[in-house]
């Protein structure tokens, strides 16, 4: 199986393979690149990995009980097989919510799937907020809902 992919052409690459194609550096203001941001690869057809990858980005700001909040929810395409999945879609949430939303894809059409299923449940408060009580940094808990609930706030 092999480990990157392109996301242009959809060569796949062994890690070998990978290693030996060109290089072009990462920021290309860098005067030193070497010691700053380094070097990407790039794919036969052009493609450079890490700076052309496709992703979908939405911030989503959310009311909790008159506490405005955001959550972005990020789904992108790996690049690097994860066990066969080549997409994910996080949810970043503000630093006072923990959420651990995170699924990963095969095909990008599940990915964007996936993607605005996940944004509408939260635009239409399909979600589940909690209190974390004894948590400090991170007090409220976001869960999406695999159903279609109305937003429920516990404190």
């Amino acid at each position: 199986m092999s480990e990157w992919k392109c996301g242009k052409c959809g060569k796949e690459y062994e890690f070998d393979e990978f290693m030996e194609l060109k290089q072009v550096q990462a920021v290309e203001e860098d005067t030193n690149p070497k010691r700053q941001h380094g070097f990407v690869n790039v794919c036969e057809c052009g493609y450079i990995f890490h700076k052309d990858k496709w992703q979908i980005r939405e911030t989503i700001e959310l009311d909790f009980n008159g506490k405005k909040m955001n959550v972005d929810v990020s789904t992108v395409f790996l690049e690097l097989n994860h066990f066969g999945y080549y997409y994910e879609t996080i949810i970043f949430a503000d630093m006072n919510i923990n959420c651990e939303y995170q699924n990963r894809f095969v095909t990008k059409e599940e990915a964007e799937k996936n993607h605005k299923e996940i944004v509408k449940k939260l635009k239409e408060g399909n979600f589940k907020l909690e209190k974390n009580y004894g948590f400090i940094n991170e007090p409220y808990s976001l869960t999406i809902s695999q159903f279609d609930t109305k937003t429920e706030v516990k404190e």
